[in-house]
Formats: structure tokens, C-alpha cells, sequence
């Protein structure tokens, strides 16, 4: 789903730069500022996927962690139910 978001946007990007060359109209300077600006925006989006894919590792890092922690804590408390026996119920 993120890899279609990401394809519409740069679809819209590139949309406006055609849009920006096929215009007649534009001063140069507005046209290479248009230029400049998509560009902007294009480095940021991937800065913002790069920060997101981080986010993504360090999540699943985490949950690897939590999962392993489980286990542990599981193999503990079966040791420490299997060492307790049951108090005697007969008087000697």
C-alpha cells in the first residue's frame, strides 16, 4: 500500500513538471522555481520514507526482543512449577 501512495505521488510530481515545461505562459524564473520546489518536495518524501522504514526495523527489533523476553519469562516459570512439590497432607 505504501509503495502505491508513494508511485501516486511521484506521479503527481511529475505531473507538475510536465504541466510547468508544456506552459507557455511561465516566466522562466517561476518555471525553475516550480523545478526547484518539486524537487524539495521529492527529498523530503524520501527522507520521510527513510525515517519510516527506520521506525519499522526498530519496531520489529522490539518486538523480536519482547518475544524472546516471553519465552524466557515462560521457560522460568515452567522450571520454577516443576521444582515446588506439594506439602505432605498425612501426620506422621
Amino acid at each position: 500500500m505504501a509503495d502505491d501512495v508513494s508511485q501516486q505521488v511521484e506521479d503527481a510530481l511529475n505531473m507538475i513538471v510536465k504541466l510547468t515545461n508544456e506552459s507557455g505562459n511561465l516566466k522562466k524564473d517561476l518555471r525553475n522555481s516550480i523545478h526547484e520546489k518539486v524537487s524539495e518536495l521529492r527529498n523530503l518524501i524520501y527522507i520521510i520514507k527513510d525515517n519510516l522504514n527506520e521506525k519499522i526495523s526498530e519496531n520489529d527489533l522490539l518486538q523480536n526482543e519482547v518475544k524472546e523476553m516471553k519465552k524466557s519469562l515462560e521457560v522460568q516459570r515452567t522450571t520454577q512449577a516443576e521444582g515446588q512439590l506439594a506439602t505432605s497432607m498425612c501426620n506422621t
